[in-house]
């Protein structure tokens, strides 16, 4: 396809892209990936193969779904275990973008605090409903 077709058939252009995402997920991955480590600066070597998704989040052990339209909290993203390494072999995995939210979003201390305080409020509950 050459850009002029591009500009007079966006429609088409869109369909088309769309269904590559969806049957090349891994690919697709592969690709935004490849984009934001070098927009980054950061170490980037990974192969198509390096890139599994699961059918289950590691994390939140929700199903992980490829979603035809925008990003869903069960959608498949790239985290990087340790961000300061890139996006190298063994340093990523793939879980739901809800559990790469949150891991983004908090330190590793909030994270074991917030599990703390789960833990506690699910003991709580055990023993209010063991009194009804």
């Amino acid at each position: 396809m050459s850009r002029k077709w591009n500009a007079a058939n966006p429609d088409k252009l869109r369909k088309i892209v769309r269904e590559w995402r969806l049957s090349n997920p891994e690919k697709h991955m592969l690709s935004c990936v490849k984009y934001r480590a070098k927009k980054a600066g950061v170490p980037f070597n990974l192969e198509l193969s390096d890139i599994v998704i699961p059918a289950v989040c590691p994390v939140l052990n929700i199903p992980i779904r490829k979603s035809e339209r925008a990003i869903a909290e069960n959608s498949p993203s790239m985290d990087k275990i340790f961000p300061e390494l890139g996006y190298v072999k063994g340093n990523v995995r793939v879980i739901s973008q809800l559990a790469n939210v949150m891991k983004n979003s908090a330190t590793l201390e909030q994270c074991v605090l917030l599990g703390e305080d789960a833990s506690r409020l699910m003991a709580a509950r055990e023993v209010h409903d063991a009194s009804i």
